[in-house]
């Protein structure tokens, strides 16, 4: 099992820095075409022209999000999954070195949608995360 995106897994994450094509624009990361995909055109330029994926992830939080969000968002990940791996050849091999191993985004900031958090109030009310993001990995 892999039940954290960092160090070794850092490449995983969405914050890696890795080109991205996306609505027909190569983005930095997949957290930057991400967070573009679900806002409005003047955020997603910002987005575009931010320095790291932690600006891109703020912004995102701060445009107008698209009404269809909810039921795009598994497919807009997705996609930017595969043009990552699909990109970058190098990583795609990382990727597929992992096996049959289970792939846990685990995490602290109670993402129990794309990943697993393993904070103390989380364990404590019992909460199971999707892990979607390591399921669309694996």
């Amino acid at each position: 099992m892999i039940d954290t995106f960092r160090g070794e897994y850092a490449f995983l994450s969405n914050f890696y820095s890795a080109p991205v094509e996306f609505n027909g624009r190569i983005w930095a990361s997949v957290e930057h075409a991400f967070q573009a995909a679900k806002v409005d055109d003047e955020t997603a330029e910002q987005i575009y022209l931010s320095s790291n994926p932690t600006v891109a992830k703020r912004l995102g939080r701060t445009g107008v999000m698209r009404p269809d969000w909810d039921a795009v968002k598994d497919d807009v990940m997705l996609a930017c999954l595969r043009s990552k791996f699909q990109r970058n050849p190098a990583l795609r091999a990382r990727l597929m070195s992992t096996g049959d191993k289970e792939l846990i985004e685990g995490n602290y900031w109670h993402d129990n949608y794309w990943g697993v958090c393993s904070c103390a109030k989380c364990k404590e009310k019992g909460i199971i995360g999707l892990n979607k993001l390591g399921t669309m990995l694996m």
